[in-house]
This record gives structure tokens, C-alpha cells and sequence, in this order.
């Protein structure tokens, strides 16, 4: 019995436990809540707003959503930045009322109301709106005065809510140079008046170039060309609805670039035109799908501006480092071979066999596994001559089980840099000295040392 009326006992106090906490705690979060609430200018649900209007110094301009998607539609109908407005909107109707300073009607001036700076509408779903008038700053800097234009009160809030009344189409409107996923793009086409033609394709997660050469393209560059071609932004809009490109030199675009999206390869083009005299560093720009006229900062078209080699893969040897078993390599008249007999383990094999010491081979094979070119000379060598590579000072042959995988030639020097190729193409590259003397060994630079010999080469 006396178990039972303990737990009885247990049973009311969770009740009462239960009663406090939802009309002490719960009652009480509640009441703050609806307090918070009762302090917005904008009693309103953000989800249910579907315009709005800022008047200010600068614009009258109007934003509407439809299907989820925010446009500016007057003065004149922009494509809208949706995140950009979204998040503009979201401020507004986050601001709180501070305090009551004015709760008759009387002189507005003092306040800066009588001919308001600023002025907000919003409207919701319902067609029910909301007017809220933006004075001058109180005494302090730290508040601005508004009002409701059918109510007498006058208001102080945050002086952070004119931040958001005060912008123009600009800040609100897509400023995207191009409308692109850049991860679905398959094909590129660049032409410049500068370089020429450029074509681009990926074939699985790779990217090749197939004009004006075939060759491999730099995947982390195609990447970055993407990212400047997405991600930058028009400076100023010059023209909304252009009935001529011709004096913006659009109809004959300086650079043009055509993306090609998806599957179905749908495309997406690019113009940038003459540059804006009176306006240095800037260019004007078109979106093929677009109507408006805008200008371009000289970084980004400098950016966009580009020739094949700048894409091409320029580790030109053909040695990732793990394809290739042995080596050739004559440097001013010495040749030998060298063998890999295990995994990392590399020993000389020909004039005769000879250990190497293991750092300098390492040394040596990262040279050639990491060899990049630094300038192209030319794609179409008229002869090699003039180059000193149709009799190189250095030539190395990579082989793979007796297949030759690579094959670099390095030149004449000029200046600080050799005139070099790879065999297996026409092309003529330069390459800085340091690059070319980290390859450039001969057999006593990289074998082993008997005990107590003086060694004359050293590690690079």
C-alpha cells in the first residue's frame, strides 16, 4: 500500500512538472515571442511577400517574385540578383521599432518626414500592404526616425535599415557577365582577335585541346578560365535594350567566347567589344541571350583573353613520375642508360652497369617528371635549326616494356632560357636555365661513389 502511494505520488508531481513548464516556460517563451513580434515595423510573414518597392535618393525600382524567382520590373524590367534581393528583403523585415518618440501629429520636419529620403512598400500574397516612411537621423547618428503615413506615431530604428531602403537597380539586378553551370560545360570555342581561334573539349573529367592543336589541356586552367568567366560581375549597365552593337563593337567582338552545356550541348555566347576611351580598363560586354549593354573591368577580359598555350598542359616529357622502366638520355655527346630494377630503385646499365646514388636519381627523375616549359615559341616550326634542336645538347628518351613514352630535346640557349621540344611534336617551347641544369646530368653526376671518393657533381 505504501508503495502504491508513492507512486502516485511520483505520477501527480510529474503532472504538476508537466503544468509548469508549459504554462511557466512555454507561456513564457510565447510572451516573448509575441513581444519581439509587436516590436517589427513589418508584421508580416517573409514567405508570404511577393513585391516590393524602395524609394530613395537614388531610384524608385520594384521587385516581384514569380515561381520563386525575384525581378526587378520597374523602372523598367532587370533580371533580379533573387539571393541579393532575398537577403535585402530579409534585413527590412528584421528591423525593430526602438521607441516611440512622437505619438501626436505635429511638425514632421524636425524628423526629416515631411518629405521623406526614403520610403518602403511591402506587399504580401493577400494584395494587403505596408507603407513605412524613412526620415532623417536622430541627435546621436544611431537611429533614423520613420513613421507609417496613416498613423500620427514616429518611431526611432536602427539606422541599418536605410542601408537596405537606399539601393539602386544596380545593387539589386544579376550582374553576371555569363549565365553558365560551369561544371556542365563540355565544349568551349575562344576567339580573339588577339590569338586567334581556340576550341576546347572535355572527354570524361579531362579536358583536350582540338584548335589549333591536339593536344592536352591543363585541367585546374580550363577550371580557373570557367570560374572568370562565371564569376565576375558587369560593372555598370551603359545600354537596356541596344538597337545597334556596332558602336560598342559588339558586331565584330574582340572576344568572343560559346559555351557549350550539357548533353545536348546547348549554347551559351560571350562578346566583349572595344575598349571605353574615356572609361580606362574598361570594355563593353553582351550575353548573346541577353538584352542589356554593360562594361567589363580589364582584368577579367585579360583574363578571358586567352591563346592555346596558355591551357595546354606544359609538363611536356611525357614521365608522370610511374610510366617508364628506363631511359636514354645523351647529354653534349655522353650517353647512357639507365634501368628501373624495383619499386624507386634505378641503376645505370649502359656504357656499364653502376650504382646510382639514390638522391641524385630521384633528383634527376623529378627534373624530367616535372619539367615544364615556360614560353611557346611556335606550333608551326618552319625547320629546327635556327633552334639548335635539330642537333640537341641534351636528349632523353623515356621507355615503357619497349615503348617509348616521351622523348624531350633541348636546344640552343638564349639569353636564360633553351629553345626546347618534345619529339614526338612539332612544337618549340623555352624553358628557364635552372630547369634545363636540373636535367642536363651526366653518368658521373648521378652514380654511386666509391668510399672516400671526391664527388665534382652535386645534388641540384
Amino acid at each position: 500500500m505504501k508503495g502504491k502511494n508513492v507512486l502516485i505520488l511520483f505520477g501527480v508531481f510529474v503532472v504538476l512538472l508537466a503544468l509548469i513548464y508549459f504554462f511557466d516556460v512555454q507561456g513564457t517563451k510565447k510572451r516573448e515571442e509575441r513581444q519581439e513580434y509587436e516590436k517589427l515595423l513589418f508584421k508580416v510573414e517573409k514567405d508570404s511577400v511577393v513585391e516590393y518597392t524602395l524609394k530613395n535618393e537614388k531610384d524608385t525600382l520594384t521587385c516581384r517574385k514569380v515561381d520563386g524567382k525575384w525581378n526587378i520590373v520597374s523602372p523598367f524590367f532587370a533580371e533580379g540578383d533573387s539571393k541579393t534581393i532575398e537577403s535585402n528583403l530579409n534585413s527590412i523585415l528584421g528591423r525593430k521599432i526602438e521607441r516611440k518618440v512622437v505619438d501626436k501629429l505635429t511638425d514632421l520636419e524636425p524628423y526629416g518626414l515631411h518629405k521623406p529620403r526614403g520610403e518602403v512598400i511591402v506587399t504580401c500574397r493577400d494584395s494587403s500592404t505596408i507603407r513605412l516612411f524613412v526620415g532623417s537621423e536622430n541627435p546621436t547618428g544611431l537611429y533614423v526616425f520613420v513613421k507609417y503615413p496613416d498613423k500620427p506615431d514616429i518611431y526611432t530604428t536602427g539606422k541599418s535599415l536605410w542601408n537596405y531602403v537606399n539601393k539602386s537597380v544596380y545593387d539589386l539586378r544579376d550582374k553576371k557577365i555569363m549565365h553558365v553551370d560551369k561544371d556542365k560545360v563540355k565544349k568551349i570555342e575562344l576567339t580573339s582577335k588577339a590569338y586567334g581561334r581556340v576550341v576546347l573539349e572535355k572527354e570524361g573529367e579531362d579536358w583536350y585541346i582540338r584548335e589549333p592543336i591536339e593536344y592536352r589541356a591543363r585541367n585546374s586552367t580550363v577550371k580557373t578560365f570557367l570560374n572568370s568567366l562565371t564569376g565576375n560581375r558587369a560593372k555598370e549597365f551603359v545600354e537596356e535594350d541596344p538597337k545597334s552593337l556596332k558602336k560598342y563593337g559588339l558586331d565584330n567582338p574582340s572576344v568572343r567566347v560559346d559555351c557549350y552545356v550539357g548533353d545536348e550541348l546547348a549554347r551559351a555566347t560571350l562578346f566583349i567589344g572595344d575598349s571605353i576611351p574615356d572609361k580606362k580598363g574598361r570594355f563593353y560586354g553582351k550575353e548573346e541571350s541577353r538584352k542589356p549593354v554593360f562594361t567589363i573591368e580589364r582584368y577579367i577580359v585579360r583574363n578571358l583573353r586567352k591563346n592555346a598555350f596558355y591551357f595546354q598542359e606544359k609538363k611536356i616529357s611525357g614521365y608522370d613520375g610511374e610510366n617508364a622502366d628506363s631511359i636514354v638520355s645523351v647529354v653534349e655527346g655522353e650517353k647512357f642508360v639507365c634501368k628501373k630494377v624495383s619499386d624507386g630503385e634505378w641503376k645505370i646499365i649502359w656504357p656499364d652497369t653502376m650504382e646510382v646514388e639514390k638522391s641524385r636519381i630521384n633528383n634527376w627523375l623529378n627534373g624530367i617528371r616535372d619539367f615544364i616549359v615556360d614560353n611557346l615559341v611556335t606550333y608551326e616550326p618552319k625547320g629546327f635549326k635556327k633552334y639548335g634542336l635539330d642537333k640537341p645538347q641534351v636528349k632523353i628518351e623515356i621507355y615503357n616494356n619497349g615503348e617509348k613514352v616521351g622523348a624531350l630535346l633541348v636546344g640552343k640557349k638564349e639569353d636564360d632560357r633553351y629553345y626546347v621540344r618534345n619529339k614526338k611534336y612539332p612544337f618549340v617551347y623555352k624553358a628557364r636555365e635552372y630547369k634545363v641544369k636540373r636535367i642536363m646530368k651526366k653518368i658521373d653526376d648521378l652514380k654511386k661513389k666509391e668510399k672516400g671518393e671526391s664527388s665534382k657533381a652535386k645534388d641540384s
